[in-house]
């Protein structure tokens, strides 16, 4: 399992037993206004990035460029107070291709992984909720590449390149080899997403993104060395997120009248929320005290 479907995993623990939804209506529980919610979610994302520097050269290896899609799996979690929502999100995925020519073997393996802390502004619609925000954070590129005799070699095969007493020549077709290139990236991407509420505590999120997003010229690295000459890779591009969301209202939410009337119950308008302009909650001091009844 990789970090980022981990760490989306423990944000969504950790977020679930705060949240009550047992005695949630789905209508006016968790997102009610001036609620406290919180929940989990786990992540399937894709972006439509270009990367001609790195197809150049997978074309000269004789494998093919890379998708325009590139899929990542994670998870994250967020908390809300009324109509700002907080949150986070981590997912991470790979790309693989091989080819075999003259007896060798190529191989490349692309790693995307990148997250960050989200914010936003929520209107709830119903079972409809539409979140407007963006997240702030940071991704890494890693580019492995392999090139190795297809058949398998010998115990004395591993080592000959690396003994101090080797001084040549080197057999192209023995000749086992790898190197990983690497950059970091800052990443800003503005979101819009729909969540829709099918259970009391269940939702389905989707989401448009655009991401923006470059490694500069020079900041790529190979094995942790930098390297001379690096091109700049852009890595901005539009994107879409869908996930399954488990969340509900925290139990320091405040129940707001209608949602009281809602659930049949009669309210005094003196134990009306907090939230409620004009209005004092139910035993505040200098105030009667309201009385809510239920009427079945």
């Amino acid at each position: 399992m990789s970090l980022p479907v981990r760490a989306g995993l423990i944000i969504t623990t950790l977020l679930i037993p705060l949240s009550s939804p047992a005695a949630q209506n789905l209508e006016t529980g968790f997102m009610a206004p001036q609620a406290f919610g919180a929940g989990g979610a786990a992540y399937v994302s894709m972006i439509s990035i270009d990367l001609p520097e790195i197809d150049t050269r997978l074309t000269a290896m004789g494998l093919d460029p890379l998708s325009n899609w590139i899929t990542l799996r994670g998870g994250g979690g967020s908390i809300n107070a009324g109509e700002i929502w907080i949150g986070g999100y981590s997912v991470g995925g790979t790309v693989e291709m091989s080819a075999v020519s003259g007896g060798i073997l190529r191989e490349a393996r692309l790693d995307i992984s990148q997250g960050g802390l989200s914010i936003g502004y929520l209107k709830a619609f119903g079972r409809i909720k539409l979140t407007l925000g963006g997240t702030i954070g940071m991704g890494r590129l890693d580019l492995r590449l392999v090139r190795r005799p297809e058949a398998a070699g010998t115990w004395d095969s591993a080592w000959q390149y690396f003994d101090t007493g080797f001084s040549g020549p080197v057999d192209a077709a023995s000749l086992a080899t790898s190197t990983t290139i690497s950059g970091k990236y800052f990443l800003f991407e503005p979101c819009l997403t729909l969540r829709y509420w099918f259970m009391p505590v269940f939702a389905i999120d989707l989401a448009a993104t655009y991401q923006l997003a470059t490694i500069g010229a020079g900041k790529l690295k190979e094995n942790g060395q930098a390297i001379t000459g690096a091109p700049e890779l852009g890595l901005s591009g539009m994107g879409m997120r869908i996930g399954l969301y488990i969340g509900g209202r925290l139990p320091l939410s405040p129940l707001h009248p209608r949602d009281h009337q809602a659930r049949g119950r009669r309210v005094s308008p003196m134990s009306a929320c907090s939230s409620c302009p004009g209005r004092m909650p139910s035993g505040f001091p200098g105030r009667p005290s309201g009385s809510i009844s239920n009427r079945g």
